[in-house]
């Protein structure tokens, strides 16, 4: 359910916006992936 950012701005991002350290968020993504929206596609 966490987030790791593949290069160095992305590791930064997820540090700083708390993505993959945050409760809620992690709660809330456990959701996605039961809907199948997490992790995207791409």
């Amino acid at each position: 359910m966490r987030i790791v950012g593949k290069t160095p701005t992305g590791r930064a991002s997820v540090a700083v916006l708390h993505l993959s350290d945050d409760p809620d968020a992690l709660e809330v993504r456990s959701y996605w992936v039961l809907a199948g929206w997490h992790p995207p596609e791409d």
